[in-house]
């Protein structure tokens, strides 16, 4: 075997292997035979070859001994010129850290965790700080990227705001774009207020599964109507890709027949027939409707009338109780 180093250091013939109550007695080079010590492997301890010897021989005669040492020499066996090279630098480094003024402390391990603890949250700052600096990148991009679309369909020119910007700008809705595009394009403007908050139900419904998705919309201008919004959602949703912008979700028709009859004056019962729509999902949806109606009747246009008379078709019995309680 190797010994790494230490008074031992060096090529060391094994005797006799150790065991629970005798530590290995081995013979190094000079011929002293004596058993390793902890302290004596503390540098590192390498098997690096085996000798076949005759048997009958003792490390107590000297010519026995020196039968082994010729055995040794007639078998080529040396440390690896690799192996002794980073044994050299173990050595370095085990003395290095034995002389840090850390290595006596007593309470050395639990200062270790501490430091590897700091470590990591020194590293969890630099990526939040990273990600703030990507986000802060993202704002100005996303801000031009809007510019563009709305530059595109007119709303503004350059850094000056169009006519159609100040319309676009009363309008809060998570489909405001379309909402303002169907008013400048005049699709809403030959439809009875109960076919309008029809045809809008469709912007502020979001079917919770496929039974909701699959309800029917109203045939004639309400169908008309909302192929249109579609048209109008497509061309938009093209322009939002191109400039690399999240997309608008799909419109939802399926509270479009719901609404239209609650709005020419059915019964909650009667609304609800045949959908799997509860009474507090309905009261829920004909509020946000109402918001919508109430932004459009408050923009100085031809719609401004039919949507404030939509409010009030909807506005009635439990609707209007809901608003009160509210």
């Amino acid at each position: 075997m190797a010994i790494g180093g230490g008074r031992r250091n060096g090529i060391a013939l094994v005797i006799e292997r150790g065991h629970e109550f005798a530590r290995p007695l081995v013979m190094t080079l000079d011929k002293r035979v004596h058993r390793l010590s902890p302290n004596d492997c503390q540098y590192g301890v390498n098997v690096v070859g085996q000798l076949k010897i005759p048997g009958g021989l003792s490390h107590k005669n000297a010519k026995d001994k020196s039968v082994w040492l010729d055995l040794f020499r007639q078998s080529g066996v040396k440390r690896n010129g690799a192996a002794e090279e980073e044994d050299a630098i173990l050595i370095d480094l085990r003395s290095s850290m034995r002389a840090h003024p850390c290595h006596a402390c007593n309470d050395r391990e639990d200062h270790a965790r501490i430091s590897e603890r700091a470590d990591r949250l020194e590293r969890e700052i630099i990526d939040l700080q990273k990600r703030v600096e990507n986000r802060t990148h993202v704002i100005p991009r996303t801000f031009d990227q809007i510019c563009s679309v709305l530059s595109e369909l007119n709303y503004i020119d350059g850094e000056n705001i169009a006519p159609e910007g100040e319309m676009l700008s009363s309008i809060y809705s998570e489909f405001d774009l379309l909402v303002s595009e169907s008013i400048r394009q005049k699709i809403w403007n030959e439809l009875t207020p109960a076919e309008l908050a029809s045809v809008l139900s469709a912007i502020i419904f979001q079917a919770r599964n496929d039974d909701e998705a699959k309800m029917k919309t109203p045939k004639g201008a309400i169908l008309e109507a909302t192929k249109s919004m579609e048209r109008i959602w497509f061309a938009i949703h093209t322009l939002e890709s191109k400039n690399r912008l999240d997309t608008m979700r799909q419109l939802d028709t399926g509270l479009t027949w719901a609404t239209y009859r609650w709005a020419s004056g059915a019964t909650l019962s009667e609304v609800l027939e045949n959908t799997d729509l509860t009474a507090g999902d309905f009261v829920r949806q004909m509020k946000q409707l109402l918001d919508l109606l109430t932004q459009i009747s408050a923009l100085s246009n031809p719609l401004s009338f039919a949507a404030s008379e939509a409010t009030k078709l909807l506005k009635r019995g439990v609707i209007a109780y809901s608003n009160q309680v509210a």
